[in-house]
Order: C-alpha cells, then structure tokens, then sequence
C-alpha cells in the first residue's frame, strides 16, 4: 500500500513539473514579473487576483503541545504583562522559511523559494521539486488577512521584530436571532509567533504593508466567520469543549436544555449524516481517525488557519474521515 500511494506521488510531482517546465522555458525579460506571480500563486493555491507584493526571511515558532491540553482557561495560570514580553522562545516547533504578503494573504513556507524581482528563476521554481510529502507550500500556513483577530508586537533579545498573530478561531459570527452566541464557544487556535530576520529598514516596510492589508480585511471579516461557522471542525471543537464544561458543571446543562435554541446544530457534512456512509464502520475506522484529526486541530488551528506540520500529511495517508473529508479535501486543494 505504501509502494502505491509513493508511487502515486511520484506520478503527481512528474505530471506537474512537465506542465510548469515548458512555460518556464519560454519566459522573456518583460513578462519575468507575471510568470513570478503565477509561480506565487501555484506555490500556495491562491485565487487569481493575488499578486506577491513583499517577502521577506523569518522563524515560525509553535507553542508546545502542553499549552493546548485539555485544562480549562481557569487552571491555566495567567502570565504577568513581563512574562508575556520575555517570551522563550526555545519552547515549542521552530520552522525558518521565507514569509510572504500578498493583497489578501500572509503565506509563509520552509519551501526556499523567492518571488522578488531579482530572485532568479531556479529560485522562483524551488517548490516544485522534491517536498519529501510536505507538498509545494511545504510546513508553514496561507492565512487569509480577514482571519487575523490581533497582531502583537513581542519584546525579543534576538529580533527586533516579533509579532504575535491571534485568529478568529473560536469566535462564531454574530447571529441576529440570537445574539447570545456572541462570544468563544470553541478553544482558540494557538497563537503564531513570527520572527522577522531583515534590517530595519525591511521589517518596518513589511509590517506597514501588514497593517495595510489587515485594514482592509476587516470588511470581509464577518463573511468568513460565517463560512467557518459552517465547517464541521468548527463545531467538532466547540462541541467537544461544551462537552467539557458540562461535565465540570452540570447546572449549565440544565439551562442548555431548557433552550433548545442555544443547542449547537452540525453542520452539512453529505447525505451520510442522514443515511449513513458508505463501507465498514469498524473497517473505516472512523472514530479513531476522528480522535487524531481533532488533536491535531486543536493544537494548529482549523479550516482558514490551518498550520501545516509533518503530522498532516501522515494523518492524510492514515485516512481522512467521513465528517472531515470534504472540508479537508477543499482545504488542500487550495
């Protein structure tokens, strides 16, 4: 099976290196900057209307699985205002890589590759090589701007530039009929802290345009936490931490129950919700492969603010399942 499934992504990466290496044969001087955002937006899966407008070297840093445990917010001891500036830096997965802005995306990848003017073409084209299974955006995120909630500057000895970025994840989109859901009903997504590697001059030219994109982002903001209301991992976590608080407190069971209208609802996951999914239920597996696909989305974020680690694509090749296969299917086709 393994044989295969190598085989099969050897025949992939072959099929698309032949489509990409005529176009990059027959590139000219004028049409140099085009074909680079073309490359850009193969590299990431990005719509058509996305162009790289700057990029620069920099350091994803994860926090460790134990910050994303099972504890409630409450048994979490709060950090004091100087432990949050002097953050260590030495807890948690590093991933050095390239980041890049474009109108409505901050992407970032461990993928050498440049989109710059005067990066060369061998450059440009790096991701189409070899990703040992990371696939051509390599471990890293594409994180759409109108999904960013906070972006915070850290004190650091090593950088001069740290930025802690919070997403939307956990906050559902306000509902008219009922405005009580207002607030988090899912764990949020751990925060990314990145590490901007360039001169002054650089890095302040980078958050500048940041904080331009972000501006115009929030007018898409409601829109996306709606569609992300609709994604099963959303509810899957958020269901899973009620769950949780009706076990440490059962009153708040009670007064869910006396409302029917609170209740969480799934969303559409097919027409196997309601007839059942095709195949073996015990061949299929689908309630372990639910335990480990939940893990990982708690500890690297969900849907539009997904972090990509070696675990996902081993996750992938264990098998996607029913509930979670169309999202995840879109999710990684760009």
């Amino acid at each position: 099976m393994w044989n295969s499934l190598s085989n099969f992504a050897q025949k992939a990466q072959v099929f698309v290196d032949q489509n990409l290496q005529p176009a990059l044969n027959n590139l000219t001087p004028s049409d140099n900057r085009s074909s680079k955002a073309a490359l850009f937006r193969h590299q990431f899966r990005l719509p058509d209307s996305q162009n790289p407008l700057y990029e620069i070297t920099a350091e994803l840093t994860l926090p460790p699985k134990a910050a994303s445990s099972s504890k409630s917010p409450s048994d979490t001891p709060r950090k004091s205002h100087e432990q949050r500036n002097n953050w260590d830096r030495e807890r948690g997965n590093h991933y050095v890589g390239r980041l890049h802005l474009s109108e409505k995306f901050l992407c970032f990848s461990t993928q050498n590759s440049s989109f710059s003017p005067t990066a060369s073409t061998s450059l440009s084209t790096a991701f189409t090589g070899q990703t040992n299974g990371a696939g051509p955006a390599g471990n890293g995120f594409t994180l759409p701007l109108c999904a960013v909630r906070r972006v915070e500057r850290l004190h650091s000895q090593s950088y001069m530039f740290a930025l802690s970025i919070t997403t939307w994840n956990g906050y559902p989109a306000p509902d008219e009929k009922n405005t009580k859901h207002t607030g988090k009903t899912a764990p949020p997504a751990p925060k990314l802290t990145i590490q901007l590697a360039g001169s002054r001059v650089q890095c302040e030219k980078f958050c500048d345009m940041l904080k331009k994109g972000l501006r115009e982002g929030m007018r898409e903001v409601d829109g996306m936490r709606k569609v992300v209301g609709e994604c099963y991992s959303e509810y899957m976590l958020a269901a899973e931490a009620k769950r949780r608080t009706e076990k440490d407190a059962p009153s708040e069971k009670l007064v869910d129950d006396q409302n029917p209208e609170d209740q969480l609802q799934p969303p559409d996951a097919g027409l196997g919700m309601q007839f059942r999914y095709p195949g073996d239920p015990k061949k299929l597996r689908d309630k372990g492969k639910m335990r480990l696909w939940y893990e990982y989305l708690r500890e690297n974020g969900r849907n539009a603010t997904l972090v990509r680690q070696p675990d996902l694509p081993r996750l992938v090749r264990i098998g996607l399942p029913n509930r979670l296969r169309g999202e995840v299917w879109e999710l990684t086709s760009g």
